[in-house]
């Protein structure tokens, strides 16, 4: 058998072949062994490597190894740049001749448009390979080899620089325009290489289209490639489909639909008459795609004819993506069975195929997830979803860029002298950490979930330090906002994405942005069925709010029962119609919590109010300090670790050893813990102007990492010739986010209806105790009622949305799952933080667990070191999520009077005076009653050799307020508080808000109990 000589050889184009069969793994052999065997010019590779190095890059790119596929396109790139003017020495027929056509005369579809007509182009080509003064390269040195002419095949290498050029663009994405590569590439195609006023010239038109493109400068790119369209002004070519494929992604960038459809569509022709299955598939998608999005009816017309043309030209990868593009239109117009048929028909087409394992099985499990759960399958369908976000993870195109940049940050390749600027990683951060757009969900929705779906927690650090780097500080608290949000989202189910639909369907219409409440109104018109469960369900839940409770008799409680289960199952009717709107091209709500500007949140702090936000990141610490006037960020000096090794300090001078250790009479009268409290307070604002000692009305703090254990109130500031705890001189009150800490939500009511739940705080303790403390709050609470477990077979998540404000008076033990602890402990499953994320979605506007556990009370061992405070956090945001604003935790349990009077106190004063400064007079009564041991269930029952008030923060130091802003902000057009305005709208900085009615009072510990707080609003920090 004669040697194969042809450039590249036959066993390269059985690789395509195989490529086209769905045999990936069997092409990637025959690639690499060609690349093996490839021409050498001395020690360097030609040319004809470009094609061997490319299609090693399209097998590998299909089986999702992007990263190996982007370093195989790279490299062929590299020897198109060491060979830059190989063009001109090939020999090219002067004219082109039209073909037959007969290629084009088969095709099953219809709708070409296009005029140009068809030529044939040589399979081979001579060039001359060598050096034609050879004899001076071997006296001179370099490469000295014989000048000869060799037949190649010129179009193919061309055609796989550019493809090799569109993928290494696909795969960067926004990295394109900043790598090195790019510009290399541009200088060489603008130099226009090749033959002169030649026919040939399409080819670099096209080639310096893409580097335009792949540079960022679309309105050059554009007209070079619609010139690249055609040879000699009227031939299509092997590289036309390229050109018109990337014609028609700009203008769906663009959202001009009906030309993208028309280059997609036109691009499936010369794919047929040069044979290219890859471009082939990717047309068919693109342009059915583009159908489905122009709301055009039906499904796309050429799929018809092509689907059974690509089964019998053995193109599988073709057919199941037609298929698949198929069963898509057909689930957008409702056809739950001709969908569920044709994915089938495309399973059937990549099964024993290593497609099987690549793109087209993601897509396969993640339509056939749209089509199980819009037709109720909820189990099957959430089993196919992740298996296609499981996929999906590793052949993302987003997420590979978000790693891509990460690494760049990591090996120092961020600097003045690049090759990215500090300004330039800005605005690359801010592109790939975007939430995704409309026209992202619209045109990928498995993308977009998918990189919603993912944590990456990372790359918002990145981001922070870049800004804060740049003295950027205002841009540094947004990303620090964003972080924490992706902190959240990453916690929940679809990375939020379900949050933010039933937030979008369920929330208060006043909590809802103008844009969010007609989106609200699109949605609901658009699936039927949801808008009349929901109204179904808003029916029952008024008639449950309207019964007495507890009920008087029998038949009252079995009459509840029953229509809480009703209610139950429409809510869980409800759920089930939403997952399909989930995974749907829906924009579907707004994330949450609210990410504000920073002058926003100056604009909408009250009067007197100093908000101050703390970042952490590794061991660094960051602090922020807003007023209504002015603000201050400074970086907290030591960072986070020797502020975690004094709170350690200080847990255990305040006894917190263990959750039930006995507190010793000696401790309760020990001060050693001031001058702890005194040095925590120095080193979080050392590097800073902040004087928390100052007169202002009210602190709001936004703890991160271990602060969020740490008790602010306990910290030691100067008043007069004493120190004094800070909750002496300000209200106090925490927030998991500054947006949240600005957000006014509603309050309880007027005469808001109370439920004690009446557990243990102890595990031995009596049970007739939580009798007694019930006793107490109901003399002191109007329509309080009891809730027990005993005899109780009501679920707790769906029992709690009767009360306006819920007491849990029982031992609860947080677990590492910031999710899986009862607030409710009612009922024996789907009772968790978990479920209250679910509808009803009506949760108590109050809620109060002076049970609750934390790593602080065993000073973090539990944490085995620095702890990252996310039980907290996860937990404050859970509830605010749900509707729950206003909650008081225990970071650590004490039971006793002193519990007891801290919630009686509180709810007491809630409605009068507000949250925050009700909880300040609690903590102030405590610290001014005389301490009784044998109230104190944790106190060593010693009597004091002198007497001893409640004043050390062991008995009021572990409780935190997290609370929204109780006033109301200006309606300034910009929609609800939960709205940020447009940017080019945020008022300044100085902006008036209405004036905080009760500012807080300045007034040292009362001798008995506290004294009516002053108006005083007092000069800013």
């Amino acid at each position: 058998m004669a040697a194969d000589t042809r450039i590249p050889p036959g066993l390269y184009y059985a690789g395509i072949v195989m490529l086209q069969e769905g045999r990936v793994r069997d092409a990637l052999r025959s690639f690499e062994s060609c690349y093996r065997s490839a021409i050498r010019v001395g020690t360097r590779r030609w040319v004809d490597s470009i094609c061997y190095l490319t299609m090693q890059g399209e097998a590998l790119y299909a089986m999702g190894r992007l990263d190996q596929a982007l370093e195989s396109y790279n490299a062929a790139l590299q020897l198109s740049l060491a060979y830059p003017d190989w063009l001109n020495y090939v020999q090219f027929p002067a004219q082109l001749a039209p073909s037959t056509q007969a290629a084009f005369q088969s095709v099953p579809w219809q709708g070409r448009t296009r005029t140009a007509r068809f030529a044939n182009y040589p399979e081979e080509m001579l060039i001359l390979l060598g050096n034609v003064e050879w004899a001076r390269a071997f006296q001179e040195g370099g490469v000295a080899m014989p000048a000869k002419l060799k037949p190649i095949n010129v179009v193919e290498i061309l055609r796989c620089t550019a493809l090799a050029m569109r993928r290494r663009m696909e795969l960067l994405g926004p990295l394109a325009p900043v790598d090195p590569m790019t510009k290399d590439l541009l200088n060489l195609w603008s130099r226009r290489p090749g033959p002169p006023n030649h026919w040939s010239q399409c080819w670099i038109d096209l080639m310096q289209g893409l580097a335009m493109q792949g540079d960022g400068r679309l309105d050059e790119a554009i007209p070079l490639l619609t010139r690249s369209a055609t040879a000699a002004g009227q031939y299509d070519h092997p590289m036309t489909a390229y050109a018109l494929i990337e014609l028609g992604r700009l203008a769906l960038s663009r959202g001009d639909f009906a030309a993208a459809q028309g280059f997609f569509h036109e691009a499936t022709f010369p794919a047929v008459v040069y044979p290219d299955a890859a471009a082939l598939e990717e047309a068919f998608r693109w342009a059915a795609l583009t159908h489905l999005l122009s709301g055009a009816q039906g499904a796309y017309p050429a799929a018809a004819g092509a689907t059974p043309w690509a089964r019998t030209k053995r193109l599988r990868h073709v057919q199941a993506s037609l298929a698949l593009s198929s069963a898509e239109l057909q689930a957008a117009a409702g056809n739950w069975s001709a969908a569920a048929s044709l994915l089938d028909e495309a399973q059937a087409a990549f099964a024993r195929t290593d497609l099987a394992a690549g793109r087209p099985a993601d897509r396969w499990n993640f339509l056939r997830a749209v089509t199980l759960l819009h037709t109720g399958n909820l189990k099957d369908g959430e089993a196919a979803l992740s298996a296609a976000l499981s996929g999906m993870r590793t052949r993302s195109l987003w997420l590979f860029q978000l790693g891509r940049l990460s690494a760049i940050y990591t090996s120092g390749r961020i600097t003045m002298r690049g090759p990215i600027t500090p300004k330039t990683a800005m605005e690359l951060y801010g592109i790939l950490l975007r939430d995704p757009s409309r026209l992202d969900w619209a045109v990928d929705p498995l993308e977009s979930l998918t990189v919603t779906a993912t944590p990456h927690p990372t790359l918002f650090e990145q981001w922070f330090l870049i800004a804060w780097e740049r003295n950027l500080t205002e841009d540094a608290l947004q990303i620090a906002e964003r972080a924490k949000r992706h902190r959240f989202e990453a916690a929940l189910p679809l990375g939020g994405r379900l949050d933010a639909v039933r937030r979008l369907i369920a929330a208060p219409e006043e909590e809802l942005s103008p844009a969010a409440r007609v989106e609200r109104t699109n949605l609901l018109g658009k699936y039927p069925t949801l808008a009349a469960a929901l109204r179904e369900s808003q029916e029952m839940y008024a008639r449950l709010r309207a019964m007495p409770f507890p009920p008087p008799d029998n038949a009252g409680w079995q009459t509840l029962g029953q229509a809480l289960e009703q209610w139950t199952a429409t809510n869980a009717g409800i759920e089930a119609l939403l997952r399909p709107v989930a995974v749907s091209r829906e924009t579907a709500g707004e994330p949450f919590p609210p990410v504000l500007p920073p002058k926003e949140i100056q604009r909408r702090l009250p009067q007197g109010t100093v908000l101050l936000s703390f970042f952490a990141i590794g061991n660094d610490l960051y602090g922020f300090m807003h007023t209504q006037d002015r603000y201050e960020a400074w970086r907290v000096r030591g960072g986070m670790a020797p502020v975690a090794r004094q709170l350690t300090t200080l847990l255990q001078q305040l006894g917190q050893y263990d959750a039930n250790r006995e507190f010793s009479i000696k401790e309760a009268a020990d001060a050693t813990w001031k001058n702890t409290a005194e040095g925590i307070l120095n080193a979080i604002t050392s590097g800073s102007k902040a004087d928390l000692a100052a007169d202002f009305g009210e602190l709001v703090i936004v703890p991160d990492g271990a602060l969020w254990h740490l008790p602010f109130e306990l910290l030691q500031v100067e008043a007069g010739d004493q120190r004094v705890p800070l909750i002496v001189k300000h209200p106090i009150r925490y927030s998991p986010t500054a947006g949240l800490a600005v957000t006014p939500a509603p309050g309880p009511g007027v005469q808001p209806r109370t439920a004690v739940y009446l557990g243990r705080l102890f595990p031995q303790e009596d049970a007739s105790l939580a009798e007694k403390r019930f006793e107490v709050l109901s003399r002191a609470v109007p329509a309080c009622v009891p809730l027990s477990a005993a005899g109780n077979t009501l679920n707790g998540s769906v029992l709690a949305p009767l009360f306006d404000r819920l007491v849990v008076s029982a031992d609860m033990e947080n677990t590492t799952t910031p999710f899986d602890w009862a607030p409710l402990p009612l009922g024996s499953a789907g009772n968790t933080l978990a479920d209250w994320l679910a509808l009803p979605w009506q949760a108590p506007r109050v809620f109060i667990a002076p049970g609750f556990h934390t790593t602080a009370e065993a000073a973090f061992k539990r944490s085995g070191g620095v702890p990252t405070g996310q039980e907290l956090f996860l937990s404050l945001t859970a509830l605010a999520a749900c509707g729950t604003r206003t909650v008081v935790l225990s970071r650590w349990r004490t039971g006793g009077e002193s519990s007891l009077t801290l919630v009686r106190e509180f709810l007491q004063e809630q409605g009068e005076r507000g949250a925050t400064e009700a909880f300040r007079r609690a903590v102030l009564l405590i610290m001014s009653t005389p301490l009784d041991p044998a109230q104190e269930p944790r106190v060593q029952k010693k009597t004091p050799d002198q007497p001893l008030r409640m004043e050390n923060p062991f008995f009021w130091g572990g409780y935190l307020l997290s609370a929204p802003r109780e006033t109301a902000i200006a309606d300034d057009g910009n929609g609800p508080p939960g709205a940020a305005p447009p940017d080019d709208q945020a008022p300044p900085a100085g902006a008036a808000a209405p004036p905080d009615a009760d500012a807080g009072d300045h007034a040292q510990p009362p001798e008995d109990k506290p004294q009516p707080p002053e108006n005083d609003d007092g000069p800013q920090p």
